[in-house]
């Protein structure tokens, strides 16, 4: 009795303490905690007919309930690494989900080869007086782990490509326990200690959906501190934290235009903010699609928006010039229900780095403009020779 409790402790100890937290932990999302929940669920049962098959192998002779609780078992610890994957799967995606699916598959192999001993001993049969004894074929127990492992390794190689290092290396891990658990199971080391080892590689991945939902909360929040919530752009104070990483770096050429919308105050007074909203919104999809996806995009506040060039210099000038241009032909031309607009932009470039002289200078262009060709765009440098 002491050493099947010993045997149970540690898994039957750690589920319950991870059930406690998964159920009373907001922070994690509310899929992962449905789709956790259901992992140790499975998990749990697994225990119950692993100690229902160790009870009935004591006995004097074989009894058909062994083979049952055998055969269920070996499949439901089939399906507890394939929902243990399916934690770290995107569902929402189509692929992703279809591809999911696919992984079920191989859980046949485990149904046929579990329950096979029912009807042929290529797999495994009974031998006198109660015990099982494996066939030829009995290594395809093992192949649906096997083909799990694969995929995590794949997921690992996938992180370290795409420097997510720390999920990566958290896979790992959960793979090398993984790995300990096939190796206890196959060579028949002492009673449960793949359950240990099935156990510990919950505890981990339960500790990485904490830390990663609460890394992806943060990221959220400082993303929502950033962005503006009518246009999806940079906001002040993502303009504010662009400069401070970017005014460091005084051997960067950068190019930065200030523009604003031309009589917005009173297209606002004459149609309505909603009107007003949607043009805001329009300007910002454009500068959006013309502009590089390395550009920086920014709301300033009102109508004025800002665009940060990284590593452009002044010759390139015209090319700025004529996206404006660009822009100025669709709002002229709006295909959407709203009234005819243009923009008027002040472009500057600097050889070191970006820094709040830089704005004054676009600044002072975007009033030349506004002043001289209405709407258009005029670099800070040309305003000398004219």
């Amino acid at each position: 009795m002491k050493e099947f409790i010993a045997h149970n402790f540690v898994p039957v100890t750690g589920c319950i303490m991870m059930f406690t937290f998964v159920l009373l932990n907001k922070g994690l999302s509310k899929r992962k905690r449905h789709f956790f929940s259901f992992t140790l669920a499975l998990f749990m049962l697994s225990l119950v007919l692993r100690n229902a098959d160790y009870i009935t192998s004591c006995y004097e002779h074989f009894t058909i309930r062994r083979a049952v609780y055998s055969a269920f078992g070996y499949v439901v610890r089939s399906l507890v690494i394939y929902a243990l994957v399916g934690t770290d799967f995107n569902l929402k995606k189509k692929k992703i989900r279809n591809l999911y699916f696919l992984l079920g598959l191989p859980i046949l192999i485990t149904i046929f080869s579990a329950f096979s001993v029912f009807f042929t001993d290529k797999v495994y049969t009974f031998v006198e007086p109660n015990n099982f004894h494996s066939g030829p074929l009995s290594w395809l127990n093992y192949v649906p782990l096997a083909i799990y492992m694969i995929v995590i390794v794949a997921i690992a190689v996938y992180d370290f490509c795409t420097k997510r290092y720390r999920h990566g290396r958290m896979i790992v891990g959960t793979l090398t326990l993984m790995t300990f658990a096939m190796c206890f199971e196959y060579f028949g080391f002492r009673e449960f200690l793949s359950e240990c080892a099935i156990t510990m590689a919950l505890m981990l991945y339960l500790f990485f959906f904490q830390n990663d939902e609460h890394l992806n909360e943060s990221k959220h929040l400082k993303k929502k501190a950033l962005t503006d919530g009518l246009t999806g752009l940079y906001n002040r104070n993502g303009y504010n934290e662009i400069m401070k990483n970017y005014s460091k770096d005084k051997d960067l050429m950068v190019a930065m235009m200030v523009l604003d919308i031309d009589g917005f105050k009173g297209v606002n007074d004459t149609y309505g903010h909603d009107i007003g909203d949607r043009i805001l919104k329009k300007v910002a999809k454009l500068l959006s699609i013309t502009f590089r996806s390395t550009d920086y995009v920014i709301r300033y506040g009102g109508d004025e928006f800002v665009v940060i060039m990284i590593g452009i210099t002044e010759n390139l000038g015209f090319v700025v010039k004529n996206k404006v241009e660009s822009i100025n032909v669709q709002m002229l031309n709006p295909i959407s229900n709203i009234p005819k607009t243009s923009v008027s932009a002040g472009l500057a470039f600097s050889e070191n780095g970006l820094s709040e002289e830089l704005f004054k200078q676009a600044d002072e262009a975007l009033y030349m403009t506004k002043t001289t060709t209405k709407h258009g765009c005029t670099i800070y440098g040309e305003m000398a020779n004219e």
